[in-house]
Order: C-alpha cells, then structure tokens, then sequence
C-alpha cells in the first residue's frame, strides 16, 4: 500500500505536475491579502450559511487555494486507475503480494499526499507575500484554520477514485466534477426551506430533506468554527464517515471488475 502511494507521490516530478505546483504559487501570490470572505458578504446565501460565529473565519485566498487542490484531486483522482486498467500496469501490481484492496488505498493516500503538498505551497504562498505587504503575520489560529480545508479532500478524493472505479477517465472527471456541483446545490436545502414561506415549504420539506441526507454537505468545512470544539470534532467524524463509505463502494467495485 505504501509502496503504491510512494510511486503516485513521485508523479510531483512530472511536467504536469511541477506546472500546476508553480501555477499554485503564482495564484497564492495573485490572491494573497484577500479580506475574510464572511467579513466582505454576509447578506448572500453563502454569507449566511457560512456566517461567524465563535472562532476563526476562513480567508478569501483559502477558497481559492482549495479550487485549484480540488481541480489537481479530480484530474488526479479520476485518471489513476483508470490508466493503470488501460495500460495493464494494474496486472504488474496484484500479481505482486498486493491486495487490491492495498492497491486501492495506496491510491487513495498518493493522491491524498498530492493534494496536500499543493495546498500547503499554496498557502504557505499567500502567508508569505500578506507578510511582505504588510509586514503583519496572521494570527496563529486563522492560519490553522484554513488548513482544516483539508479535511474536504478526505470524502472528495474517495468519491473520486470510486467513480473512476466505474468509469473511464475522461468520464469519471465530468461526473465527478457534475456530482460535486449538485452535492454543493443540494447543500443550501436547509436555508432554502428556511425562506420558502410555511404554505409551500410544509409539503415539500420532507422530500427535500430526503434528498438533502443522500450527499455530502461540503458546505460544512466552509463555516467558522473554534479549532478545539465540538465542531471541529464533528467535521473529523463526518469527514472520516463519507470517506469510508465511498471507499467501500471503490472496494467491491475493484474487487469484481475484470482488469484483464
């Protein structure tokens, strides 16, 4: 498994890969000193639903930072297994002493890595370039907080690589990318039954909620929360739930598909 995830680190060293590390910097560097995104909209619905409270909020850079890691987790994420069936490079590996199961998550935790580095060169961009205008550092709790971003790409990465278990590349990105979008639309159901007046709400709420409980909120790692708390424990948990389950489902999916 660790052997697996060593080789897909080692695609950093690739074109591809150094281009969207130095792209990464030059968008930490365009975006750094952005004001907290709560302190410049709160009367949208995003605002809303990310509102502060008690703790520290997230900076406006950090969703940029996170766009661009999930952008590398998708393309990354999507492609892996499907090119390793295609090119039978997977045959090289379960013909070794390797599980599929450890092939599998030896993906999972390479393109986890992969994703972490990005971030963390991007971030590390934008606290370096707000230092040097304005000779000013962050608190130490707001720069902790943007780093339980991460925690998004536990579930995210894993819904990749299930899809991909299932599909092509190219298609397993588009769903992908396609699952995501609906799962951050349906994530804005509780505020809409919130302004929806009672007359219609009361005979649609059910549905909606149904629909809402089917998938990820990943509006939840949006929202300000103390760094110790019940909050952020909860988002560990439910991070660590989601991912689970669609490990699972990649699990019996790469157990019965044929690789041959």
């Amino acid at each position: 498994m660790f052997a697996i995830a060593e080789l897909t680190i080692r695609k950093l060293k690739e074109p591809a890969f150094i281009f969207m590390v130095l792209f990464a910097i030059f968008l930490g560097f365009c975006v750094a000193g952005l004001e907290p995104f709560v302190e410049q909209d709160q009367t949208s619905i995003i605002g809303q639903l990310i509102s502060p409270k008690k703790g520290y909020p997230l900076l406006t850079s950090s969703f940029f930072a996170i766009g661009i890691t999930l952008v590398m987790a998708i393309f990354t994420g999507a492609t892996e297994i499907p090119r390793d069936i295609d090119s039978r490079m997977i045959m090289v590996y379960i013909t070794k002493p390797i599980r599929k199961v450890d092939y599998l998550l030896g993906k999972y935790f390479g393109i986890l890595g992969l994703c972490v580095i990005v971030f963390t060169i991007t971030e590390i961009t934008i606290f370096t370039v707000h230092y040097i205008n304005s000779h000013e550092i962050y608190h130490i709790g707001i720069m902790l907080r943007q780093f339980y971003l991460l925690l998004i790409l536990l579930p995210l990465v894993a819904i990749t690589i299930a899809i991909s278990c299932f599909f092509a590349d190219l298609s397993a990105m588009i769903l992908t990318a396609i699952y995501i979008m609906f799962s951050l639309s349906v994530s804005t159901i509780p505020l809409l039954i919130a302004i929806l007046p009672e007359s219609i709400s009361k005979g649609v709420d059910s549905y909606l909620y149904t629909l809402y409980y089917l998938f990820p909120n990943f509006i939840f790692y949006f929202q300000t929360f103390k760094l110790i708390g019940l909050a952020a424990v909860s988002l560990l948990l439910y991070s660590l739930s989601v991912t689970l389950i669609f490990l699972v489902i990649a699990a019996i999916r790469i157990k019965t598909r044929d690789l041959v």
